[in-house]
């Protein structure tokens, strides 16, 4: 059962819900303000899940909802998408729905059934997700981490949008310089990712959310410096600044697409259509070619790296579907901070069944792939919801 205090977290959902309905029932936008005796710009705002303010919100909702004689579980109750957050992530990007369309090929009938919560196949949300500069989490509002909005690149995407994508979006790049080392390691984050790293740099342990795929484990007992750097600024002569250096141009769909991508074209198989959509196939063939040269692309992409106090850096490709605790400490610090870490080891296995035990005071900084951790996490959670 929903509730009205359960509104405001699937907002989106609900702005596009509402709508349909209104038109459904043959209102205009000024006889249903009429009715339910709310303003133009509230209804507005309600519509574009404009509001931010939870009060507010349900106050208004409220008189939506009584005006209909509706509750919110009619609303919302048989959407299993209800916390999809398409119609956020439009307004954030200035993307209308003849845009979204054009971009994804979906029809503008069928993006309104997606943003009030209908099923969609995954090669519809990968494509949406695409267009939209995330992934598919952070589309259906299921995400662990915050939403990483990537920045357009006219040379890997022929679309265009505006740069004002607030704290999700790219903000600049930190760089941190391991102890007994002197090479800065850099990742490009978001303005979230950089109040973050403000309100925890007092904490023996650090969880951070990067833009190129990484989240990182960090004991700044073992780190120098760490070093932010707005993307306005120059580049620092003193820190070994990289020039290859990720500048959050690929969105998350990306990575979360590969393997399916990579299984298919080993295979020699067909990719079906419902899971990887000529479109983003066509892009994937691009990064795919274009990162050749690296080797095992999605290796790399999937590879944890552990940098030690001492100097020493070791990679582990670990597997998420086995049971490991390093899910488990990013989650307790990301959520309760350092004090809520308390175990000495590290345990991980390895695609190969290698069992691991690191020791986490001789370690600087962990990063590891966010999509992989993020998808423990959260199967963790489901988990633990359903027992």
């Amino acid at each position: 059962m929903y509730e009205i205090a359960d509104l405001f977290d699937m907002r989106s959902a609900v702005g596009a819900k509402l709508e349909s309905m209104l038109l459904e029932r043959g209102f205009t936008k000024v006889s249903f303000c009429k009715a339910a005796g709310i303003s133009r710009p509230t209804l507005d705002k309600l519509l574009s899940a404009g509001i931010t303010n939870k009060t507010n919100y349900e106050k208004h909702i409220t008189k939506v909802l009584d005006s209909l004689k509706i509750s919110a579980d009619m609303l919302m109750g048989n959407s299993p998408n209800r916390f999809n957050q398409t119609r956020l992530l439009k307004q954030l990007l200035r993307v209308d729905e003849k845009q979204l369309a054009e971009r994804t090929g979906v029809s503008t009938a069928r993006l309104k059934e997606i943003e009030a919560g209908a099923k969609a196949e995954l090669s519809e949300l990968r494509d949406l997700a695409y267009a939209l500069r995330t992934g598919v989490r952070s589309l259906l509002g299921t995400n662990y981490f915050p939403p990483q909005i990537a920045r357009w690149k006219a040379s890997l995407d022929r679309c265009s949008a505006g740069d004002e994508l607030a704290e999700n979006g790219f903000w600049g790049h930190m760089g941190i310089l391991p102890s007994s080392s002197e090479k800065y390691l850099w990742y490009p984050i978001t303005g979230t990712t950089r109040s973050m790293v403000y309100s925890w740099i007092g904490h023996r342990y650090l969880v951070i959310p990067c833009m190129n795929n990484k989240v990182l484990w960090i004991n700044t007992k073992n780190v120098d410096r760490i070093i932010l750097l707005d993307d306005a600024c120059d580049a620092p002569e003193a820190c070994n600044w990289d020039q290859s250096v990720d500048y959050a141009e690929i969105p998350s769909v990306v990575y979360e697409s590969l393997r399916d991508y990579l299984d298919y074209s080993d295979s020699g198989e067909r990719i079906p259509e419902d899971v990887i959509s000529p479109n983003l196939c066509e892009f994937l063939d691009s990064y795919v070619k274009k990162n050749e040269d690296t080797g095992d692309i999605l290796s790399s992409e999937e590879a944890a790296v552990f940098y030690y106090a001492g100097g020493k850096i070791e990679q582990h490709h670990i597997d998420f579907d086995q049971e490991q605790s390093l899910s488990l400490e990013i989650s307790l610090i990301y959520e309760f901070g350092d004090e809520a870490s308390d175990e000495r080891f590290l345990f991980f296995q390895d695609y190969d069944g290698t069992e691991n035990f690191s020791n986490k005071g001789n370690v600087s900084i962990i990063e590891l792939p966010l999509f992989n951790v993020e998808e423990a996490i959260c199967r963790e959670q489901e988990e633990e919801l359903a027992e």
